[in-house]
Parts: C-alpha cells; sequence; structure tokens
C-alpha cells in the first residue's frame, strides 16, 4: 500500500473511531437508563397503583428486556458500532459523500438521544400525574 493511501485511511479512521466510540457511549448510557432509571421508577408506580400509559408499560417492558437479556444486549451494541464503523470509514473515505456522512451522523445520534428522551418522558409523565393527584 502506497504511503498516500495509507495516509488517507488513516485520515479516514481516527474520526471514524472517534465518532463510532461516541455513538455506541450513547447506547451505553441508554442501556444503563433502562436497567437503572426505569426499574427506580416502576417501585412507585407500584406503590401507588396508579395505571399506566402504554407508552410507560413499553419503557417498562424494554427495561425488563434489556435487565432479562444484558448479555445480548451488550454485543448488539459492539455490532452496531462495528456496522457504524465500516459505513463511517467508507464514507470518510469518499470525499463526495459529505452529505451521506452527516446524514449518517444525525441518523446514530438522534436514534438513540431520542429514545433516551421518549424514555424519560414515559417515566415522568405518570409521575407528573400522581403529584397533580397528591396536590
Amino acid at each position: 500500500m502506497s504511503n498516500e493511501k495509507q495516509s488517507g485511511l488513516i485520515q479516514a479512521l481516527v474520526p471514524a473511531i472517534i465518532l463510532a466510540t461516541f455513538h455506541g457511549m450513547l447506547w451505553i448510557v441508554l442501556l444503563g437508563m433502562m436497567l437503572r432509571f426505569v426499574p427506580a421508577f416502576v417501585k412507585i408506580f407500584e406503590d401507588f397503583e396508579v395505571s399506566l400509559p402504554m407508552m410507560t408499560e413499553w419503557a417498562i417492558g424494554w427495561s425488563l428486556f434489556s435487565a432479562r437479556y444484558w448479555f445480548l444486549v451488550l454485543p448488539s451494541i459492539a455490532v452496531m458500532c462495528a456496522a457504524d464503523l465500516i459505513v463511517l470509514c467508507a464514507l470518510y473515505l469518499h470525499p463526495k459523500a459529505a452529505v451521506l456522512r452527516w446524514l449518517w451522523l444525525a441518523l446514530m445520534m438522534l436514534v438513540p438521544l431520542s429514545l433516551m428522551a421518549w424514555t424519560v418522558l414515559a417515566v415522568f409523565l405518570p409521575l407528573l400525574s400522581i403529584h397533580t393527584s397528591l396536590s
């Protein structure tokens, strides 16, 4: 491999590794929310015997799934990060793919961030109704 191709590959690989790692960290934070954040509120909902919206029941279901099958979820995140790294390397190697690269970055950031926001909303809406009913 020539020095020019090798330096081009390194220039594509460095930002791709950094971004794929960041994306993986977002998924790990989401998993942490599912394993720690949601179960903390399940006990509150059980104590108050409140009727939960479908959105909250889904969040609780995903939390239970994540807790039960964490040994499958972690490798899935690793596989997604590897696929993300491959796509990012390919997009960084082709300078004309800048728009596609930005779209891919937006997608890979918005999916876990929107799932985090959805989880927080799913947990706090019933909590807000409990608070208003106690007032």
